[in-house]
């Protein structure tokens, strides 16, 4: 028993500096002298999208999505993607995920945002999100979730949507958080053109890798 006990507690101190060194190497500093950041501008409303999503070997999902202005009222500017009777809503001034809708009911949201773009952004930028979120479908709540967040490259991605300039992000979970994510993200139509995850054994809905790419796009005055 007291064999086990210590083992818990090195566990639990490692886990402590573990995450303190972590938010050291996370702390957001300003862009190096010379390098210019990019802001975010939010997709144009009325922008038809198109984006197939693959999990596991064989499942493959494709749907979708137009930009609307929410119906629903906000204590910040918003946007919405909406496909059929699900909504993913976001902010207007930095693109993050504030709530997700299904059937005009709100079943996930995140406060104030997931903080997953921390605008401008640069290569080499990092920075520590950290938010509260909840899953109103299983009546549970996490606080706070906190992520590590960079952004690795500027690179050129080709989908079947096209070929576009994308910053590319990487996150590690933190406090409260089980998902590692890679984001391609266009600064010029403020969308992921691409994403990747993998959720962790230890994930509230279980392990899973997986991956959504956009491909097709068609602008309002198309």
């Amino acid at each position: 028993m007291c064999k086990s006990r210590a083992t818990t507690v090195t566990f639990f101190l490692a886990l402590l500096f573990g995450l303190g060194a972590c938010q050291t190497l996370y702390e957001e500093a300003p862009a190096p002298e010379g390098v210019g950041g990019t802001n975010f501008t939010a997709p144009v409303i009325g922008t038809r999208l198109t984006y197939r999503t693959y999990t596991g070997k064989t499942s493959v999902k494709q749907e979708n999505w137009v930009v609307i202005t929410p119906e629903q009222n906000f204590d910040r500017p918003t946007y919405a993607l909406k496909s059929g009777s699900r909504m993913i809503v976001r902010h207007r001034d930095n693109g993050n995920w504030v709530a997700t809708f299904s059937g005009g009911k709100k079943i996930k949201d995140a406060t104030p945002d997931d903080n997953q773009m921390r605008h401008p952004l640069w290569v080499g930028k990092k920075w520590i999100s950290t938010f509260v979120y909840k899953d109103y479908d299983v009546n549970r709540e996490w606080s706070p979730v906190q992520n590590f967040w960079s952004v690795e490259a500027k690179e050129t991605i080709t989908v079947e949507a096209g070929t576009f300039e994308v910053f590319r992000l990487k996150s590690d979970p933190g406090l409260h958080s089980s998902i590692i994510s890679t984001i391609w993200f266009s600064p010029e139509l403020g969308l992921e053109i691409k994403r990747q995850w993998e959720r962790l054994d230890d994930h509230y809905l279980g392990a899973q890798k997986g991956r959504i790419e956009l491909i097709k796009i068609v602008s309002p005055t198309s």
